[in-house]
C-alpha cells in the first residue's frame, strides 16, 4: 500500500474522530492514495452517516461547515458558526456533500451523508465492504477499489471536466485489482 502524507489538521481530524469513535469511509483520493503513493491530493472526501458527531468533531479540531455557495454571489459561501446550526440547516436545506474548511489552513473535506448515486451504490454497500487501513498511524476505512471505481465513474458523468484527474485514478484502479485480487469477497 501507498504511503501518504498527511496534512496536520487532517492528522488532528482522524485522530479526533476515531478518538470519538465517529464511523466514517474515506473515499476519493485520498483513499485512491493509500494504495497508490504517487497520488497527490489537498483535500479530504469522506461518507458519514452520522451527520451530527461529525459536525460536533469537525468544530472541536478547527473545521468549519459552509453551504454550497449563496445564488446571488457566486463563490460566496455563509458560515454556520456552531456545529448545532450547521446540521439544521444540513439537514433541512442542502444536498450532499457538504463542504468543510479548517478556519487556519483552509484545507477542505467534503462529506457526504448519502451514496453519491444511490442507483449505483448505496452507502450501506460502501460500509459493508470498506477496507482497513492505516493513515499516519491512525486506524481508518476506506472504499474498497471496486466502490472507488465506480464513484469515480459517477464523479466524471456528472462533470466530465474531471476526466483528466479521475480517469487516471479508474486506470490505477482497475491495474491495482488485477494485480491484488477483488477487494469485495461475497460469502
Amino acid at each position: 500500500m501507498g504511503h501518504t502524507a498527511l496534512h496536520p489538521d487532517y492528522e488532528k481530524l482522524l485522530r479526533r474522530l476515531d478518538d470519538d469513535g465517529v464511523s466514517y469511509v474515506l473515499i476519493g483520493a485520498m483513499a485512491v492514495s493509500l494504495a497508490d503513493s504517487h497520488r497527490l491530493t489537498r483535500d479530504m472526501d469522506a461518507i458519514c452517516r452520522d451527520l451530527q458527531s461529525i459536525a460536533c468533531t469537525l468544530y472541536q479540531v478547527g473545521f468549519v461547515i459552509v453551504s454550497h455557495p449563496v445564488r446571488t454571489e457566486p463563490g460566496a459561501f455563509v458560515v454556520f458558526s456552531t456545529a448545532d446550526a450547521a446540521v439544521e440547516a444540513l439537514i433541512n436545506h442542502s444536498k450532499p456533500p457538504f463542504k468543510c474548511i479548517h478556519c487556519e489552513s483552509r484545507r477542505e473535506l467534503d462529506v457526504w451523508i448519502a451514496s453519491p448515486d444511490a442507483s449505483r451504490i448505496s452507502l450501506e454497500e460502501i460500509e459493508v465492504h470498506a477496507v482497513n487501513a492505516v493513515l499516519s498511524g491512525v486506524p481508518i476505512k476506506r472504499a474498497c477499489a471496486e466502490h472507488l471505481i465506480v464513484m469515480k465513474q459517477i464523479a466524471i458523468r456528472d462533470n466530465p471536466s474531471r476526466a483528466h484527474t479521475d480517469g487516471p485514478d479508474i486506470a490505477f484502479l482497475e491495474s491495482y485489482l488485477k494485480e491484488h485480487g477483488p477487494e469485495i469477497v461475497h460469502a
